[in-house]
């Protein structure tokens, strides 16, 4: 008996882009396939990696994979490219922390493409109800500020301190 093809595989999540690691599921409805699968973007056979657990996805890569099973032929070829972010980066102010004869005019930013700064003055940890920050801030005492940057798709920024002396 000839069935055709496999069932082509999925992939669950979806291709897609992430703040973290993801485990990655493949699966086909043909029963009892035998699934193979590359993350370097090459065309899978079945002399590639042989799927029996969730694969972890660590960093930006394409997974690919193919269905086997008997009386049947090879699936056609699933790709699913994921894009994985980590963490927003860490704002960065200016002027830099040092020491200062008069108040100062502070600038937070993050090179994270549409990222929100969150920050502090009283030196404790910023977190996402701290006060967001919208324009620069008068820093005329002595004291830290703190800050974090988030970003859709991205996870936390560290958190950024600078200490200044007025």
């Amino acid at each position: 008996t000839i069935n055709g093809a496999a069932a082509t595989p999925t992939f669950s999540p979806a291709a897609g882009t992430y703040a973290s690691s993801k485990s990655v599921t493949i699966s086909s409805t043909t029963p009892s396939s035998t699934i193979y699968y590359t993350t370097d973007g090459t065309t899978p056979t079945t002399s590639s990696a042989l799927y029996t657990a969730p694969i972890t996805v660590t960093t930006s890569q394409t997974v690919n994979a193919i269905a086997t099973a008997a009386n049947y032929e090879n699936s056609g070829i699933a790709s699913a490219a994921y894009t994985i972010n980590g963490a927003a980066a860490t704002p960065m102010f200016s002027p830099a922390a040092g020491t200062y004869a008069s108040a100062q005019t502070v600038t937070i930013a993050s090179t994270t493409p549409s990222s929100t700064i969150y920050y502090t003055t009283d030196g404790s940890t910023p977190t996402t109800s701290s006060t967001p920050y919208t324009a620069p801030i008068t820093v005329s005492a002595t004291g830290t500020v703190k800050a974090i940057a988030t970003a859709t798709e991205y996870e936390n920024s560290s958190v950024a301190s600078a200490a200044y002396t007025i």
